[in-house]
C-alpha cells in the first residue's frame, strides 16, 4: 500500500466501505464489531466522504484527504489482506487543493457560551467527532460548547474559515497576559515561572506539567498567595513535610499537616496526602454489581463526608490519579467537583503520563468534567487503538499528538521541559557490566531457563508466570540471598568500589528494601556515612536525611524509586548508582530527575549496572546478557516510544 499515492489511498477507503452493512452505511455508524470496515468512531466521516465521492460524484479537499490518510493507517492489517487496485474510481475522484477552490469552508461565531460554525460546504457531517451538533434554532449551523479545543479542532477540520467579531475578541482576551504584582515581578522567579503564575492566576483549574526540577512548588504557592483564601494541598506522603518547608519560604507562612487524621484546619494552608483524603474526606455507598455469573462489590454515589472549608485545591504528582477507576482517583475527583467552597483546582505534575496521553484524560476530567466527559473519545483523538481477541486496548501515540494537545488545551494546560528553559549541565552516563559468580550464574541460568531454581539447601524458587520470573531474575543477577540462597555479591562490591573513586555525594538506587538494608551495612562498615530511604522511612526523617544530603552531611543515600521519585531535590548528588532497576520507566524517569533540576551546577554522572553471565566454552570465556540487560534496553526508549517487557523481548534480548 502506497499511502502517498492519493488513488490508493482513496481506494482503500472505498474498499473499506463496501464491508459496511446496508444499515451501517445508510445510517453513517457502525453497529457490529465484526473486525471489518470502520470504527464507530470513524465511521461518520469516512462514510461521508465515500458518499462524497460515490454518491456526489466530487472531489475531496486536500484537508479532507489528509484525515482520510491518517484515519485509514489504523486499518493497515486490514488493507494489506485486500485487493486495492481491483477497485474502479468515478473520474471525479481526485483531490483538489485549498487554492483551487477561493471559497470558504464557513463561518465561525460565538454566542451566549457556544461556538457555532455556518457552513458552506457540504457534507460536514464529520464535524459531529469533534462534539458538534446540528443547532435546533433553524439558523442551520453546527454548535458546541465554548473551549479551546473545540476551536482549535474546527479549524484544524476546515481551515479555510472566516471569524466574527466574537470570536476575535475571544481570542483576544484568551491570549492577554495576566497583569502581575510587584512581589511576583521582583521575586527570584525566571521568565517562564513568572509566565506560569500569570497562567495559574488566569486559570481557576488547570493542569501545571512542568518538568522536574523547574519549580512547580513556588510557583503554585506565589500564585495562590496572589489569589488568596484557604487552600488544601493533597501530595505523596514524603513530601508533606517539603511542602511545609516551602510555603514557610515562599509565602511567609504557617501551615498545618494532616496526616492520618482531620485537624481543625485554622490556617490558611493545609497539606495532607492521598490516603488521608480516601480515609477521611470522602465517603460512599456500596452496591453489589453481577457481571458474568459473578457478583462483587463496588463503590458508588462518592461524596465529601464533612465540610471542607477551602477555596483552593492543590492535587501534587497528579500522575497519580490518572487511571479513572482507581478508588484514589474517585477521592480526589469528588474533593475537587462537590466540595461547593473550592473554586479553584490545579494539578501539577512533572510527568502527566506514564506510559501514553489516554494518562491525562482523568487529570482533565477532574478538572472539567463537561469539556472532558469520554475517556474513550479522548484516547481516539490522541492514541492509535487496537481491537484484540482481550477487548480494545491503547497500543501507541498518535504522531504529533503531545504537541495537540498542547496546542488544544493550552488555556488549561501549561506545560515546559527543562531543555526549553534552563540551561543545565546535562547527565554523563555510564554502563558497568558486572559478571556474575559461576555460582550465582547457575541459579540464574536455572531461573531462565525453567522458571525454577534449586538452592545449595535443596529449596527450589518457583516463578509461576513471566513477570516473576522477570523479579527472581533481577533479584539473582543481583545476589542470591534475596531469594534465600547464597551471599554472592559482585554488584554490590562494585558499588563499594565506586564510592572509593568516584565524586560523592551519591546516590545509590536499589529496587529490593533488604539490599538497601544490606549496602547499607557494608557501607558503614567501610566508614561511609550513609542514610535509607525506603518505604519504612518516616516523613520527618525522609526531610531530614534529604537536608542533611543536600548540606553535605552525608556521603550516599540508599534510595528506592518509588520513595525517592517525587518532589525530593537531591542535587548536591555528583554521581547516582543504579544496582537494580525494574521495568517501571516512571520510576527511573523521575529519579533521574532529583539529580538534575533548576539549581544544577555540575553534570550527574549516572552509572548502571548490569550483571553479565560469564561461562567458559571449549576455554574461552563467553558472556551472555543478562535480564539487566533486558530492563536497560526498555528504559532506553524514549518515553514517547515505551514498550512492554513481554517473553518475546526476553527471548531476543537474551537470545534465548
Amino acid at each position: 500500500m502506497d499511502w502517498e499515492n492519493q488513488q490508493s489511498v482513496l481506494k482503500a477507503l472505498v474498499l473499506l466501505h463496501s464491508f459496511q452493512t446496508y444499515q451501517e452505511r445508510y445510517s453513517q455508524r457502525t453497529f457490529e464489531d465484526n473486525g471489518v470496515g470502520f470504527s464507530a468512531t470513524d465511521a461518520p466521516f469516512l462514510t461521508s466522504v465515500v458518499e462524497q465521492i460515490l454518491d456526489h460524484q466530487r472531489g475531496v479537499s486536500d484537508k479532507q484527504f489528509q484525515l482520510v490518510q491518517t484515519k485509514l493507517r489504523k486499518y493497515q492489517r486490514q488493507i494489506d489482506n485486500l485487493d486495492v487496485d481491483a477497485v474502479i474510481l468515478p473520474l471525479t475522484a481526485i483531490v483538489y487543493k485549498n487554492s483551487d477552490r477561493k471559497d470558504v469552508d464557513g463561518i465561525i461565531s460565538i454566542d451566549n457560551d457556544n461556538l457555532f460554525f455556518k457552513p458552506f460546504i457540504f457534507p460536514t457531517v464529520q464535524i459531529k467527532t469533534i462534539g458538534f451538533q446540528w443547532s435546533q434554532d433553524g439558523s442551520k449551523r453546527w454548535v458546541a460548547p465554548l473551549s479551546l479545543s473545540a476551536f482549535e479542532q474546527l479549524t484544524e477540520m476546515f481551515p479555510r474559515y472566516s471569524t466574527e467579531p466574537s470570536v476575535r475578541s475571544w481570542l483576544t482576551e484568551l491570549e492577554k497576559p495576566v497583569q502581575l504584582s510587584d512581589n511576583i515581578v521582583h521575586s527570584d522567579l525566571l521568565a517562564f515561572q513568572r509566565e506560569a503564575v500569570g497562567f495559574m492566576l488566569k486559570a481557576n483549574r488547570a493542569l501545571l506539567g512542568l518538568a522536574p526540577g523547574l519549580g512547580k512548588t513556588p510557583i503554585s504557592i506565589l500564585a495562590i498567595k496572589e489569589l488568596g483564601g484557604k487552600t488544601l494541598i493533597v501530595c505523596p506522603r514524603s513530601l508533606l513535610y517539603n511542602w511545609r518547608r516551602e510555603i514557610k519560604r515562599w509565602a511567609a507562612e504557617d501551615s498545618e499537616i494532616w496526616h492520618s487524621f482531620i485537624g481543625k484546619g485554622d490556617k490558611n494552608w493545609v497539606i495532607t496526602n492521598y490516603e488521608t483524603v480516601l480515609g477521611y474526606m470522602v465517603q460512599y455507598d456500596e452496591k453489589i454489581q453481577e457481571k458474568n455469573g459473578k457478583k462483587k462489590r463496588i463503590k458508588v454515589n462518592w461524596r465529601p463526608s464533612r465540610s471542607l472549608p477551602f477555596d483552593n485545591l492543590i492535587i501534587d504528582e497528579s500522575v497519580l490519579v490518572k487511571s479513572r477507576d482507581a478508588q484514589r482517583s474517585h477521592a480526589i475527583y469528588t474533593i475537587a467537583n462537590k466540595v461547593p467552597q473550592i473554586k479553584r483546582v490545579y494539578l501539577l505534575s512533572g510527568s502527566p503520563i506514564t506510559k501514553f496521553l489516554d494518562d491525562m484524560w482523568h487529570q482533565f476530567h477532574v478538572i472539567d468534567k463537561s469539556r472532558f466527559p469520554s475517556y474513550w473519545a479522548f484516547a481516539r483523538d490522541f492514541c492509535i487503538i487496537e481491537d484484540t481477541f482481550w477487548g480494545t486496548k491503547i497500543a501507541s501515540d498518535q504522531e504529533g499528538a503531545a504537541q495537540r494537545i498542547k496546542r488544544q488545551y493550552r488555556d488549561i494546560y501549561f506545560a515546559r521541559t527543562q531543555d526549553q528553559v534552563l540551561n543545565l549541565p546535562d547527565w554523563i552516563f555510564d554502563t558497568l557490566e558486572v559478571p556474575m559468580e559461576n555460582e550465582q550464574a547457575v541459579l540464574y541460568r536455572q531461573m531462565q531457563k525453567d522458571f525454577i531454581a534449586t538452592l545449595p539447601d535443596g529449596d527450589k524458587v518457583i516463578a509461576p508466570n513471566i513477570l516473576a520470573q522477570i523479579i527472581r531474575l533481577i533479584q539473582f543477577a543481583s545476589n542470591p540471598i534475596l531469594l534465600g540462597g547464597p551471599d554472592i555479591y559482585p554488584k554490590w562490591s562494585t558499588v563499594v568500589d565506586l564510592l572509593e573513586f568516584e565524586k560523592l555525594p551519591a546516590i545509590i538506587w536499589t529496587n529490593f528494601i533488604e539490599t538497601a538494608q544490606r549496602l547499607h551495612k557494608m557501607l558503614t562498615f567501610k566508614k561511609y556515612n550513609t542514610r535509607m530511604l525506603i518505604g519504612k522511612t518516616s516523613d520527618v526523617d525522609r526531610d531530614t536525611i534529604v537536608q542533611e544530603f543536600q548540606r553535605g552531611k552525608l556521603d550516599a543515600i540508599i534510595a528506592h524509586p518509588g520513595v525517592g521519585k517525587f518532589g525530593l531535590t537531591l542535587t548536591a548528588a555528583h554521581t547516582a548508582i543504579y544496582l537494580e532497576r525494574s521495568y517501571n520507566g516512571d520510576d527511573y524517569y523521575q529519579s533521574l530527575h532529583r539529580v538534575r533540576r533548576f539549581g544544577t551546577t555540575h553534570s550527574p554522572h549516572v552509572i548502571i549496572l548490569l550483571s553479565v553471565d560469564s561461562q567458559k566454552i571449549n576455554g574461552d570465556t563467553v558472556e551472555h546478557p543478562t535480564i539487566d540487560h533486558v530492563i536497560h534496553q526498555v528504559l532506553g526508549f524514549k518515553r514517547e516510544n515505551s514498550i512492554q517487557i513481554t517473553t518475546g523481548l526476553v527471548r531476543e534480548v537474551l537470545g534465548v
